[in-house]
């Protein structure tokens, strides 16, 4: 049994479907009874609903799973919790491998999001638990948020336009994902930054002028 938790977000959905079109008995981790009907629909076998910040959520999406894909939810800040209770409850439920879903250079601990990454990473990896860090760089669908803004020839991102941002495919996140917990062992101690291209924010412009048809 595969546990995957946010199992109703960007990547969990297209993780449970890829799962689960490969036969693999997938038990899905969501918040509310909306998700839950979500994620049976994606074909997951059995369906927690729960907060993971409580140890009895994380009790029953653990037990008897071989294999988990945890991801926290977006909406929580403080990840330590959750992997002191996940690393407490592991060695009751016989969990074999854990996939962390992390964030690409977790050492900017400038970010608040990036530093509690790097420090669910250390927990895990201190743990001895076996163990696979994903690091995806930024979301090529987090453009969707501003597509009235591109159509129209503006790209709103307030950083520099001469930063160098790795992007990358939620499917191609999924893919990565699912093709290590369907084969956990020759994963395991190992850390892999997703990112299909890095390009300056010139260089997004540029495209986006040209697909669009604003060159």
């Amino acid at each position: 049994m595969i546990t995957v938790t946010s199992a109703a977000g960007g990547i969990g959905r297209l993780l449970v479907r890829q799962l689960t079109a490969q036969k693999m008995p997938v038990r899905a981790v969501v918040k509310n009874d909306s998700q839950a009907a979500t994620t049976r629909r994606d074909g997951a076998a059995e369906v927690v609903v729960g907060d993971l910040r409580s140890p009895d959520t994380l009790g029953r999406a653990l037990a008897g799973a071989d294999v988990l894909y945890h991801a926290a939810p977006t909406q929580v800040i403080d990840e330590r919790p959750i992997i002191e209770h996940l690393l407490a409850t592991t060695p009751a439920t016989g969990l074999q491998h854990i996939v962390f879903h992390s964030v690409i250079h977790p050492d900017l601990h400038q970010l608040t999001h990036h530093h509690q990454k790097d420090i669910a990473e250390g927990l895990l990896r201190d743990s001895g638990i076996p163990t696979t860090a994903l690091r995806p760089s930024h979301y090529m669908q987090n453009y969707l948020e501003v597509w009235e803004f591109l159509q129209a020839g503006v790209m709103p991102y307030p950083v520099s336009p001469d930063s160098v941002m790795g992007v990358v495919d939620l499917a191609d996140v999924a893919e990565a994902a699912a093709n290590v917990l369907i084969d956990p062992p020759p994963h395991t101690g190992r850390t892999y930054d997703l990112s299909a291209v890095e390009l300056t924010r010139h260089q997004m412009a540029e495209i986006w002028s040209r697909v669009l048809g604003h060159a």
